[in-house]
């Protein structure tokens, strides 16, 4: 089966036995320009973490409409409303980029993510 940019197609298959909870269905990647160059989870969206804050401030959080713009921009309107009710999986190679991204879900409201940090 094939999966819609970032989603995983059916949910039935995606159960954790262990936990007995629905795993993620939108990866998002946050790393740079290493996303391409090194690889990604098969279909992870990228939202590169430096675009989240203020671009001669990177310790600064974009303003949260921006946020919102950039969301729906770089995951789409419909990704966008499934996060608003699931958790995302956030991943980087180190675990660090992730959460910048974990922080601004959490400042819009969003449950909060999954981190995986491969």
């Amino acid at each position: 089966s094939s999966s819609v940019h970032g989603i995983v197609p059916s949910t039935e298959n995606y159960y954790s036995s262990h936990h007995n909870k629905l795993l993620p269905r939108v990866i998002i990647d946050t790393r740079g320009s290493s996303f391409a160059k090194n690889g990604h989870i098969p279909g992870a969206l990228h939202l590169p973490y430096s675009s989240l804050s203020l671009p001669d401030d990177p310790l600064t959080l974009q303003p949260k409409a921006k946020l919102e713009e950039i969301l729906n921009h770089s995951l789409g309107k419909d990704t966008v409303e499934i996060l608003r009710s699931e958790p995302a999986l956030l991943t980087c190679g180190t675990g660090v980029s992730v959460c910048t991204l974990a922080l601004v879900l959490n400042e819009l409201g969003f449950p909060e993510p999954w981190i995986y940090d491969g």
